[in-house]
This record gives structure tokens, sequence and C-alpha cells, in this order.
């Protein structure tokens, strides 16, 4: 397999048009952002402090290649959806944050 098949296995069909990407600048996350995903699933510790927390950003974020890690959509589950619910549908999620690109709001530029 070339490089370039391996790529077009994650490309739209030929039948959709995907609308143009424009630079956008990603929102923070912040140890306080981190602190408060932890508390939401039950994860606190007097070990977890801020400068713990700014540790293990700062290593995921060493990790991460300049340019090959890039997304446009940040989706997390719309709040007013019940504890346990099954996510089967792109409506059931809300915009979570800003990732290093935005598309198209209008059907996210897709179109047939």
């Amino acid at each position: 397999m070339s490089g370039t098949e391996k790529h077009d296995a994650f490309k739209p069909p030929d039948r959709i048009y995907v609308g143009q990407l424009t630079k956008a600048t990603p929102t923070p996350f912040t140890p306080e952002d981190l602190r408060r995903q932890l508390d939401s699933i039950g994860l606190n510790c007097a070990q977890i402090t801020e400068q713990t927390l700014q540790q293990y950003i700062d290593d995921v974020i060493s990790r991460l290649s300049n340019g090959l890690t890039q997304v446009y959509g940040i989706m997390a589950p719309a709040r007013d959806l019940q504890p346990g619910t099954k996510i089967t549908d792109v409506s059931q999620l809300e915009s979570a944050a800003t990732g290093n690109w935005t598309i198209h709001s209008t059907a996210e530029s897709f179109q047939k």
C-alpha cells in the first residue's frame, strides 16, 4: 500500500464535496479544565495539584508532532442528554472546544 492509498482511505467518498477549512486558534487547555474533567468522573485527590496537572498537559503536548495532529471539531455529548444515553446521531453532540481549523457551518460544508 502506498502512502497515497493509506491517506485516501480516510477521505470522504467521491460523491461528497468537503468545503474549505479556515485556520483557527485552538481553545487553550488549562490545569483548571483538566481538574474539572477529572472531578466530573469522580477522580480527585490531594496529588491533583495545578503544578502536577500542568506537567501532565505539557507532557502530552510535547508528544504531539506539530502539524501532524490537528482537528477541526472537538465535540461532546449535548448537556441536555440524560446520563447513559447512547449517542446515535451527530445532533446529540455539541462543540466542546475549537480545534486548529473551522469549517463552514452549513451542513459542515458537505454537499452531495
